[in-house]
């Protein structure tokens, strides 16, 4: 899986056939290139749990390999011109073992860079085992973005 830098899109490339055009996962947000930072989900496997997380210039998204899309999960403002490097976020889980998305924005005015945190709903890892699995559980869409 590649993200594009001067593009919205994903790449996913094959490394057992390289000479293979790689496919490409389309983006949903205009102008929402930058990708910095493209992290497997804890439980990633290939089949059985395909969903990276990724943060791009303008929003956080599940990607999903499954059905080659990709979803926002929430839009964030822009990255600050001074900020164009990897490394920009993490995940980790909550006291109440919900998943967080911490990363690296900027604040209104686009001066000041600072550390927000979407903490994503109770039942989001399991609808997304569940999706993988054929049920039809959906994901609690509560995100909640603190600074």
């Amino acid at each position: 899986m590649v993200g594009l830098w001067s593009e919205n899109d994903f790449l996913t490339i094959d490394r057992q056939q390289l000479k293979r055009q790689p496919e490409v996962i389309r983006q949903p947000l205009w102008c929402n290139a930058l990708c910095t930072d493209l992290v497997p989900l804890p439980g990633y496997h290939p089949v059985s749990f395909p969903y990276f997380i990724a943060k791009t210039m303008r929003s956080l998204n599940l990607i999903d390999f499954r059905e080659q899309k990709v979803h926002v999960l929430c839009e964030t403002r822009d990255i600050p011109v001074d900020c164009y490097s990897y490394k920009k976020m993490c995940l980790t889980t909550s006291i109440d073992g919900r998943l967080k998305v911490i990363f690296v924005t900027s604040d209104a005015n686009m001066q000041n860079t600072v550390v927000e945190e979407v903490v994503l709903g109770r039942y989001f890892m399991k609808a997304l085992f569940s999706a993988v699995n054929g049920s039809q559980i959906q994901a609690s869409s509560a995100v909640k973005v603190r600074e």
